[in-house]
């Protein structure tokens, strides 16, 4: 994989998903749920349609050439659940240097950089078990609640339910029964806090904490503070840290000329390098 490619995830990806501070005192105990069937029915309940817009500033720390990279980027980002997302970063004056999106088929992000320029974009029916720094990318959209387990929503036999601490924990498991993700719940308010990602090892190779939720409607919450660590690579490139905290989130209205401009696949006209992320694996576009 490139390091270019690379590079792309670590910077957009983040515009997607991510690791908070706990600022939160999450010292009250609460009754937890008695299946994980139940456990994820809760969780489905957080899910609205209504879309919302966002600001703030993601601030991203990665390794490049040996050499440790750190970037904070005035983010805004605009969401329509169930699948509708799309985020860009200003960055030397450019307000679309760093863009992610996603609809119901699709995903894409870009960067546009004096070093990088790229263009990544797949189908999400071709993702499958393709993985990214420890993050599938058919979870990029679950911290803001916009695409709760796309892939196994239904399949109720890969989770497991447990308890630690003030947390009730599901467990997700693959068909040969290995544990790759974990999401730690809040009893109290039953909002996810945090998420662990494992390899087939069950090694933690990422984190992803969420706190601060604002409500955005009825059952519908979405973290103001956010941020996503990486196990650090001995070579390459490599994401370390990206912490990403939202200024304002409310609710808003999308007119259908709107909708369609945000969240419709831009052509990557223009870029030094585009990807196809595919079945097959991730080609580069001649």
């Amino acid at each position: 994989m490139s390091e270019r490619f690379v590079m792309c995830i670590a910077l957009i990806g983040l515009c997607l998903t991510g690791c908070m501070q706990q600022a939160e005192r999450l010292n009250a105990d609460c009754p937890g749920k008695v299946s994980a069937q139940q456990a994820l029915e809760a969780l489905s309940q957080h899910k609205s349609p209504h879309p919302f817009k966002a600001n703030g500033h993601l601030f991203v720390q990665f390794v490049s050439d040996n050499k440790d990279v750190k970037q904070n980027i005035p983010v805004k980002l605009w969401g329509q659940p169930p699948a509708n997302f799309y985020a860009q970063g200003n960055i030397a004056f450019d307000a679309k240097a760093v863009v992610a999106g996603a609809n119901e088929d699709e995903f894409w992000f870009s960067v546009r950089l004096k070093e990088i320029s790229t263009y990544c974009w797949g189908k999400w029916a071709e993702q499958a078990d393709i993985d990214i720094s420890g993050v599938s990318l058919g979870t990029l959209l679950e911290i803001f609640n916009i695409v709760i387990d796309r892939n196994h929503q239904a399949d109720i036999p890969n989770w497991s339910l447990s308890r630690e601490g003030v947390f009730d924990v599901l467990t997700e498991h693959n068909a040969q029964g290995s544990s790759i993700r974990k999401l730690y719940v809040y009893r109290c308010d039953y909002l996810v806090r945090k998420i662990e990602y494992l390899d087939a090892d069950g090694r933690i190779v990422a984190t992803a904490q969420m706190s601060m939720y604002k409500r955005i409607a009825d059952g519908f919450w979405v973290p103001a503070v956010i941020k996503i660590r990486s196990i650090a690579k001995k070579d390459g490139d490599n994401l370390k840290l990206a912490k990403l905290r939202l200024n304002s989130i409310r609710p808003t209205q999308l007119i259908p000329e709107q909708r369609k401009r945000l969240f419709s696949r831009p052509d990557p006209r223009g870029f030094e390098h585009i990807y196809r992320i595919a079945e097959d694996g991730i080609l580069e576009v001649p």
